[in-house]
């Protein structure tokens, strides 16, 4: 995200959250945040030949049809990357938990094995006290 957002000049962050601004206000008072980052119609300049042969400018309006699927996009890349983002702090919680509360990790080995009666899966656990730092030094 924040490659992306350095890469956007700074706006990718907040992106979403505008985008959810955007669509919630008076239709008639609303700026789009999504014209900000990839406008969508710019000025073009043409050099054509004219009828003696010379070069001719002509100024024109161009749509940028590219940049109208790009806003669509990076629109599912940020609330994609916001769902990762949110699994994966969850995932890292429940990976804490687990570390660090030994009555969690019994309960867990009690649910997921099933060869014998509880009472003998948490003495198991007990005889095989294992700290989980020490594997560390």
């Amino acid at each position: 995200m924040f490659f992306i957002d350095s890469f956007l000049g700074g706006a990718f962050l907040t992106y979403g959250i505008d985008v959810i601004k955007f669509m919630s206000q008076n239709q008639e008072n609303r700026t789009d945040p999504m014209v900000l980052v990839f406008p969508r119609v710019t000025k073009c300049t043409f050099h054509k030949f004219g009828p003696s042969g010379s070069i001719q400018k002509h100024d024109t309006l161009c749509v940028l049809a590219l940049n109208i699927l790009n806003e669509k996009i990076y629109i599912f890349l940020w609330f994609w990357f916001i769902i990762l983002a949110v699994l994966s702090g969850i995932a890292l919680m429940y990976s804490i938990a687990v570390v660090l509360l030994p009555s969690i990790r019994e309960t867990i080995l009690i649910r997921r094995f099933r060869f014998g009666p509880p009472a003998g899966v948490s003495a198991l656990i007990r005889k095989t006290q294992v700290n989980y730092f020490s594997l560390f030094i």
